[in-house]
């Protein structure tokens, strides 16, 4: 993880301060040192503080941002979500394996559980012309807007997007590619 995340954190350091910190570098060796407080974002329903935890370990629920607070759906989305039932949300983020075959493999599944359907592409997903009128295509829009709108949610299983679904209260069926995503799943 520190080597995927390690140089954005570092740009971001270094454009809001102008320099790196001190002892900027790995962080995950810290998190068992009592020096250093270390924050769970995340709610202890679904993964409970083990027993063992240091005192210096904090479960504090997860974080959310109000995302686009400006963003405004388009009058279609709205006209599409006004019909029943409530769609299937099918995303995977930047995730996607052979994007034209997971496409067909998603508009199969809701045509086959007779499911209306939202697909966010994503960055890899295949946009298609001529979807049947019950499948909405979009590239993305806030979960916090969107999640409440769907009967579930099936996605990759990210912190962010699984968190998101969790406070809409629907279900969520998590696919998972890489990483926590198993863990979430």
């Amino acid at each position: 993880m520190w080597m995927v995340s390690s140089d954005p954190v570092g740009q971001f350091w270094k454009k809001k301060f102008g320099r790196l910190p001190d002892d900027f570098g790995n962080p995950f060796p810290k998190q068992t040192l009592p020096a250093y407080p270390t924050i769970v974002s995340c709610s202890t329903h679904i993964f409970p503080a083990p027993s063992d935890f240091s005192p210096h370990v904090h479960h504090t629920g997860f974080w959310f941002l109000d995302e686009e607070a400006d963003w405004t759906p388009p009058a279609d989305l709205l006209d599409f979500l006004r019909n029943e039932p409530a769609p299937v949300y099918v995303g995977f983020g930047s995730l996607s394996d052979e994007s034209s075959a997971t496409t067909d493999l998603i508009l199969e599944a809701l045509q086959r559980s007779g499911q209306r359907g939202v697909i966010a592409t994503g960055v890899k997903l295949t946009h298609r012309p001529n979807l049947p009128d019950s499948v909405y295509m979009l590239e993305s829009a806030p979960h916090d807007w969107l999640f409440p709108r769907m009967a579930a949610v099936v996605h990759h299983g990210g912190a962010g997007t699984t968190a998101a679904g969790f406070r809409a209260g629907v279900p969520s069926v998590i696919i998972p590619h890489s990483n926590d995503q198993f863990a979430w799943g």
